[in-house]
């Protein structure tokens, strides 16, 4: 029996399944939220900037959630989208979506041109594991993002938030570990994001008031794109 189970501790996934099962993912902001649209746009253009792609490329996107990213992705790509949870996927507005656990993707090996994973490895037990799913359906990319534990502010506030103790692991040095040792090439590594406020209404432009620059310390992700090693 797995440790968790026996001394009746909620596993990382458990916490971040039941939170989205409840009705307080009711309350996330939409996908075409002003504070969304900052979260996403520097990460789609540092990977657009990095892979060509066009209406014909396939990307599958594993754990897309209410569609932070799927919202925007689906401009420019034949995107399929996955979550384990029902009723999460059904507030994504993408049309071609599939209820798919991470763990276990129903695809064949080499099934898209591009696997992207974006928030989702520090909600589970096995991120190697899930890395490695990821690998096997991709044909030759896969774009992971993370939080960076290297910024305190996220780290200290992810604390108080059980969901995310997954985060406090990924740091720099183990989030490339986890991708190189998983038959995966990083071709482009990048510290970005900027600090989002609270879902209350403050004016959108005090978000950009936050620090933001290269340093990671100052950076909330860590985005990695990713070449499947023949």
């Amino acid at each position: 029996m797995a440790p968790n189970k026996l001394f009746g501790v909620k596993s990382i996934e458990s916490r971040a399944r039941e939170f989205y099962n409840s009705e307080k993912t009711g309350r996330l902001r939409k996908f075409d939220h002003p504070v969304v649209k900052a979260h996403v746009t520097d990460k789609l253009n540092f990977i657009k900037k990095n892979i060509k792609f066009s209406k014909k490329t396939k990307v599958l996107e594993v754990g897309a959630g209410n569609g932070y990213f799927s919202y925007y992705l689906a401009d420019f790509c034949d995107l399929l989208v996955t979550d384990i949870n029902r009723e999460t996927l059904l507030l994504n507005p993408v049309k071609k979506k599939m209820i798919a656990d991470a763990n276990k993707l129903p695809f064949k090996d080499d099934s898209f041109d591009v696997v992207m994973c974006f928030d989702v490895l520090h909600h589970v037990d096995n991120p190697e594991k899930v890395v490695k799913e990821l690998n096997r359906v991709s044909r030759k990319y896969v774009i992971l993002v993370e939080p960076n534990s290297e910024n305190f502010i996220y780290t200290l506030i992810f604390l108080f938030i059980p969901r995310e103790w997954g985060s406090i692991k990924f740091t720099t040095k183990y989030f490339k570990n986890l991708i190189c040792g998983n038959n995966l090439k990083i071709l482009k590594f990048k510290h970005v994001g900027r600090f989002t406020t609270p879902n209350i209404p403050l004016p959108f432009s005090l978000v950009k008031r936050f620090p933001y620059s290269s340093s990671p310390q100052l950076n909330f992700h860590n985005i990695a794109i990713c070449e499947k090693i023949a």
